[in-house]
């Protein structure tokens, strides 16, 4: 779930919380995008975050104890050399959420849009970004991990490839990887038959996650009360 603090949401936490107090969740995480230094793109500020985001979890939490577990997280990029930071956060929080929306396989090289992950070498740079990222044992969930299919629409080879590594990576270091609903939301692409599918949630990813038994939740990344559990949950189940 987001949160107007991101900038690119509508709600606040009790909106989210009395929405799924009203569909008869026994327990919700609320996990907008975590703050980074000098990030590309407006997300949450760290005085926001440690004044407004979790002054307001704290009054919820003891408001709503009688009605729903609630849980305190953050989805967040993953930066090179910056894990003292993550650190600090995963300190004032309940989990992390590992969501590559920008990569780049080396320190530090220029921070790429997934949008772009449109060749072998950026799928390879984006893989090894998650298996990196991962194994700093930070994160509790990978968010969309299919995401890169945006602008990697063809499920060769070396796709299947990394869709193994990444699940690997998953695996060894106890992380759940994520069903995101939003890309039901965001409609289909054409793959390279022709064919119109979503992007995200990508059947064929989620096939080999099925075959090998991987840990999986499925996840709204609602960005308005309305669609915490809409339409594209319904799908996405």
């Amino acid at each position: 779930t987001h949160h107007y603090l991101c900038n690119h949401a509508n709600g606040d936490m009790t909106d989210y919380i009395e929405e799924a107090i009203l569909k008869q969740y026994s327990e919700i995480g609320i996990s907008d995008h975590g703050p980074l230094p000098n990030e590309p793109f407006p997300r949450m500020s760290i005085e926001a975050f440690k004044n407004v985001y979790l002054k307001e979890f704290r009054e919820c939490k003891v408001k709503y104890q009688n009605k729903i577990k609630t849980f305190i997280g953050l989805e967040i990029e993953y930066i090179f050399g910056m894990d003292d930071y993550y650190h600090k956060l995963r300190e004032e929080v309940d989990y992390l959420i590992l969501a590559c929306h920008y990569y780049s396989g080396k320190p530090g090289y220029e921070m790429k849009s997934y949008y772009d992950c449109n060749t072998p070498e950026k799928l390879l740079e984006y893989t090894e970004l998650v298996e990196k990222a991962l194994d700093t044992k930070l994160f509790k969930i990978l968010a969309h991990p299919d995401i890169y299919m945006l602008g990697y629409p063809d499920f060769d080879s070396l796709n299947k490839i990394c869709v193994n590594r990444i699940l690997d990576a998953a695996e060894r270091n106890d992380v759940v990887i994520e069903l995101n609903a939003n890309g039901i939301r965001k409609g289909k692409i054409r793959n390279e038959n022709g064919k119109m599918v979503y992007a995200y949630p990508y059947r064929k990813f989620w096939e080999i996650v099925k075959a090998r038994k991987s840990r999986v939740v499925i996840g709204s990344d609602c960005h308005d009360p309305s669609q915490l559990d809409d339409m594209a949950m319904a799908e996405a189940r």
